[in-house]
């Protein structure tokens, strides 16, 4: 890991091993599209899935796909993909998490704009 990403990585307040197996590559997926503010954003969103408590996927998901989703759509569709998925595990959807945050890259390719979806969603 880079110096730079290792910068970035710090921020992240998870602890959870696999993240650094998958923390570079995801990282330089959105650095490609997003902006610092949207970078921040982004660990920030991951942060509050993972403190969901709803196990060790979310946050890996999100850090994964995140980035496409943005590049389909807008980074302020961050924290409105973390919210609803914070809604989702408040109101005993808990379930839904994972196929949602797994399926939202496709939605949002789909649709060119993610959006739509989480706004139509909510």
């Amino acid at each position: 890991m880079t110096p730079e990403i290792k910068i970035w990585r710090d921020k992240l307040n998870s602890s959870v091993a696999k993240i650094d197996d998958i923390f570079e590559a995801a990282f330089l997926n959105a650095q490609k599209v997003m902006d610092e503010d949207a970078l921040t954003a982004w660990l920030v969103g991951a942060d509050k899935i993972y403190a969901l408590g709803r196990g060790k996927e979310l946050i890996l998901i999100f850090l994964d796909e995140m980035p496409e989703v943005v590049a389909h759509s807008d980074p302020e569709i961050i924290p409105e993909v973390a919210e609803l998925a914070a809604h989702l595990s408040k109101n005993a959807v808990r379930g839904s998490i994972q196929p949602f945050l797994a399926t939202l890259p496709h939605v949002a390719k789909r649709l060119n704009s993610a959006t739509s979806c989480v706004v139509g969603c909510a």
